[in-house]
């Protein structure tokens, strides 16, 4: 099943979003595709954020989908975001709804923008971690994350998350060449178990005017616990 979620926001770390941009009236864009590899199945995210200065102008949202199906959104509350995302648990269901093709956004009064977006489906290859195994016990306190080297990726991230409450204690931006890292003393605790996510990101895209944008990720996600110090 598709669950879309519908949220809004009046004020949000902007910064941590890649954006389209219809410049000229203060209003972006951010389309995501996002793919999780797990070592016994893989589940996948839809994720499109409309945001910006002018925004809160807009009455209507249209989004058409290459199928010709619409959502239609109303922005009644005069929020300044809207965010809409769907995750599905297999890549059967996510291609049959959210298939390849053009998808076109456009704000009621149409001055406020409109925006054509052509979607593909071409994922990163999977990170291949390997250090530590997923289910790996007793890893050190600082261990080195290790992984095969990955191609024509744009940006390459590691975060890593407590278990228990899901609270991310590290996130590091590297190089997309890297294939190692290795985790800061007094970050992990000992006798604790880890989520460790491994981000491949790749852009398509970029018409004449460099607005047309299809983000990409895919996210190998592994688990780990450490030992005793």
């Amino acid at each position: 099943m598709v669950i879309f979620v519908l949220t809004f926001f009046a004020m949000i770390g902007l910064n941590n979003y890649e954006k389209v941009a219809w410049a000229e009236n203060s209003v972006e864009v951010d389309i995501d595709l996002h793919k999780y590899v797990f070592s016994d199945s893989e589940s996948y995210l839809f994720d499109i954020s409309i945001f910006g200065e002018n925004f809160n102008k807009a009455k209507n949202v249209t989004l058409t989908m290459p199928s010709g199906k619409r959502v239609q959104l109303k922005n009644s509350a005069v929020f300044d975001d809207i965010q809409l995302y769907a995750s599905c648990e297999s890549y059967d269901d996510f291609k049959e709804k959210f298939p390849e093709g053009e998808y076109s956004i456009i704000l009621s009064p149409k001055k406020y923008g409109s925006h054509k977006v052509d979607i593909t489906h071409d994922f990163p290859e999977t990170p291949e971690i390997t250090y530590p195994e997923d289910g790996a016990v007793d890893v050190s306190l600082a261990p080195t994350i290790t992984w095969e080297a990955l191609n024509n990726i744009d940006s390459l991230t590691i975060s890593i998350q407590t278990v228990e409450d899901g609270n991310e204690i590290d996130k590091i931006y590297l190089s997309k060449d890297a294939t190692s890292y290795t985790i800061p003393s007094g970050l992990l605790q000992p006798n604790t178990k880890y989520e460790l996510s491994l981000k491949a990101e790749t852009v398509m895209g970029g018409g004449e005017e460099g607005n047309d944008y299809n983000e990409l990720e895919t996210i190998r996600v592994i688990g780990f616990t450490t030992g005793s110090e």
